[in-house]
């Protein structure tokens, strides 16, 4: 048989089926993990589709509600997911000025404030029970997207870009004029 497929040397399915059954009693084997007879019962009666229905309409008000608040906070939170990456994306790129950390830092920072400035878009297709929860829920995903706003702040400090030293003032500095540089 080594070499040929089992196909051509069995030469129906009868005959593959009586052979291997012949060792073993089928019904004496014990069932599988998880059957159970009576949902099988149920199933063939026709039963378990009507049991079914019955349990879905016995779901309320409240935990159809429930189940919206749970979705709209997961869309609250969601830009919090992406600040690790972000932040990793950061620090790894180069703290001097060239064209593709400018890049990235930029697009961060006015991806931030895209999305802060169109939270109502973001939560347009949602609706909650009160206007109380939306309005925390907007503040949460305004609050997150700040997360990835103060890292692209951190990265323009950190490359120098946002004038925050003494030098960067220089040019509105009044000059001194010291004793040695006037000709008396």
């Amino acid at each position: 048989m080594t070499g040929e497929n089992w196909i051509n040397y069995y030469k129906t399915e009868d005959e593959v089926v009586e052979k291997f059954s012949r060792k073993v009693n089928i019904e004496k084997l014990p069932f599988p993990p998880g059957y159970d007879e009576q949902i099988y019962r149920l199933q063939s009666e026709g039963k378990l589709k009507k049991s079914l229905k019955s349990h879905k309409k016995a779901e309320s008000k409240e935990e159809l509600e429930r189940l919206k608040r749970k979705k709209i906070w997961e869309l609250a939170i969601k830009p919090v997911k992406s600040v690790p990456m972000n932040a990793l994306m950061m620090y790894m790129s180069p703290n001097s000025i060239q064209i593709i950390s400018i890049m990235m830092t930029v697009t961060l920072f006015f991806n931030s404030l895209r999305d802060i400035l169109s939270v109502n878009r973001a939560f347009a297709n949602t609706e909650a029970e009160s206007d109380y929860d939306m309005f925390v829920m907007k503040t949460v995903y305004v609050i997150s997207c700040s997360g990835n706003l103060l890292l692209g702040i951190w990265k323009l400090n950190s490359l120098g870009l946002i004038p925050n030293r003494t030098s960067d003032w220089l040019g509105w500095e009044s000059t001194i004029l010291s004793q040695q540089s006037v000709a008396l």
